[in-house]
């Protein structure tokens, strides 16, 4: 069951990204890589700006509901706090634009910050009620709600583009996103509002929230820094190409995102009876599927990363595309690491993560001031723009990822897949004997032998077993894929 759950939301995932990436290339093709950065510094404000906006209580959420007991009382609790923690929000962010912002800044420029303050706001609470569905493993709500919502966005791109092709247009369509999923998600989450608010569950809440407090300020700050640094020491078309090329990858991180949403419950059952042996086997089977699933994925966009952001982007974001490609090793660093921080957080190790995401973001924020800016207080430094804020995340990914692998193995004995590197060197072989600048039926052909070869190798060495391959066969079963589905509609009214 939780094998075509997994297979249900690969491919909502799936089509939402494809309504993401053509809302992406809309927006690229139409509005220009200075309107599209301009949005997405603005967007990096406020994301810091939200740094107060969660502490934990998403994650205690999902937690509780997931034994779809007392779903309305929780519901309220959580509600209660996402509504108190996104009204000191509002608040804030609308004095930063009056008494700030608006210092310096046009007219529109400031009209179109506000909209980008209400599109947070709705999209940050439709986005809270949505978690319901997931504590409650409801997949097939969860992905026709956000395909919906991107399908709408869509249309009000269509009316930006025709109509008002500039900043405002551009951010009326962000706020249609987000007022869309506010509303949609209140109509089919009806039936678990109005509850007396429960202040004992609100503790527990609370105390299963502590350890996170200092863990999402600081991760609301990594995941906006970047934009902010960039159009502070460069310009807002710099940030455009970094932001259209980040886009592109987002959807990478949302599909492997599947995988680990359904490996945490697991890995926390397994710990509460203290099998450590079954823990390690779990582990190395996720990342092994993580690695075989998406290898193949990750080389075919490496090699054609020129065709395919060209494609996407227009020909404009030329200078995304090297920014692309060099993101597709953050997803990799990300996608191994990822697995190792769920274990720690299931074994009760948040002491250890609260330093752990300090570190990474302390390191990101050095990396980017020493690679990003040309200059800084008269000293030369890299300036290499757009790629130095890649390249300073993947230093600190990595550095960070090395650091959690090791702690894993020092307080819980979980040793880490020796058998990745096997898949790693290979793919590193693979790419350095790829023949560049051919033209695509040479590189289509080389694709296909290296990924054929690929495949062989891992039966050879027994990294894909027949065990695997009769499990996938069972998972990808379309009766059985279509039946999931009947049932989570009838589950979720």
């Amino acid at each position: 069951m939780i094998g075509r759950k997994i297979i249900i939301q690969f491919i909502g995932v799936s089509l939402a990204s494809f309504l993401g990436f053509l809302s992406l290339s809309l927006s690229a093709r139409f509005f220009g890589a200075e309107t599209l950065g301009e949005i997405n510094y603005y967007l990096g404000i406020l994301g810091i700006m939200l740094l107060f906006s969660d502490f934990g209580f998403s994650r205690a959420h999902v937690r509780f509901v997931a034994d779809k007991k007392g779903i309305k009382e929780k519901v309220t609790v959580f509600l209660a706090v996402k509504l108190l923690l996104l009204s000191l929000f509002l608040v804030s962010a609308i004095f930063y634009l009056f008494f700030l912002f608006s210092r310096n800044e046009a007219n529109y420029k400031i009209f179109t910050f506000l909209i980008l303050i209400f599109y947070e706001f709705f999209n940050r609470l439709g986005s809270s009620i949505l978690l319901t569905f997931e504590g409650l493993q409801l997949v097939t709500i969860q992905n026709l709600t956000v395909g919906m919502t991107k399908l709408i966005r869509i249309i009000g791109l269509i009316f930006s583009i025709l109509w008002m092709r500039n900043l405002l247009g551009l951010s009326i369509s962000y706020f249609l996103e987000g007022f869309s999923l506010f509303i949609i998600i209140i109509f089919i989450s009806k039936k678990y509002f109005f509850s007396p608010f429960n202040q004992k569950l609100f503790k527990e809440y609370f105390y299963y929230s502590l350890p996170f407090f200092v863990i999402y300020p600081f991760t609301y700050i990594q995941g906006n820094l970047d934009m902010v640094i960039l159009k502070n020491f460069w310009n807002s078309a710099t940030v455009g190409y970094y932001s259209a090329a980040i886009g592109l990858t987002a959807f990478l991180k949302t599909l492997y995102g599947v995988l680990i949403t359904l490996f945490f419950p697991r890995v926390s059952q397994l710990f509460a009876k203290n099998e450590l042996n079954k823990i390690q086997q779990y582990t190395d089977l996720a990342i092994k599927y993580l690695l075989l699933t998406f290898t193949p994925i990750l080389l075919s966009l490496y090699f054609f990363s020129k065709e395919f952001t060209t494609f996407v982007l227009g020909k404009e974001f030329g200078p995304s595309i090297n920014i692309f490609s060099l993101s597709l090793a953050g997803i990799v660093i990300l996608m191994i690491s990822s697995p190792y921080d769920h274990v720690l957080y299931a074994a009760g190790k948040h002491q250890i993560i609260a330093p752990l995401t300090v570190l990474s973001v302390g390191l990101a924020g050095i990396f980017q001031l020493i690679f990003v800016p040309k200059n800084l207080f008269g000293i030369n430094l890299f300036g290499l723009g757009a790629l130095g804020s890649v390249l300073a995340n993947l230093l600190a990914w990595f550095s960070a990822a090395l650091v959690k692998i090791y702690l894993v193995y020092y307080y819980l004995k979980i040793k880490p897949y020796l058998k990745s590197f096997y898949i790693i060197i290979l793919t590193l072989f693979i790419i350095i004997l790829f023949p560049q600048d051919q033209i695509f039926l040479v590189k289509s052909l080389y694709l296909m032998l290296t990924l054929t070869t690929f495949y062989i190798i891992m039966k050879k060495i027994r990294i894909i077993q027949s065990a695997d391959i009769k499990y996938l066969r069972l998972v990808f079963s379309p009766i059985k894929i279509i039946q999931q589905i009947r049932e989570d509609l009838k589950d979720g009214g």
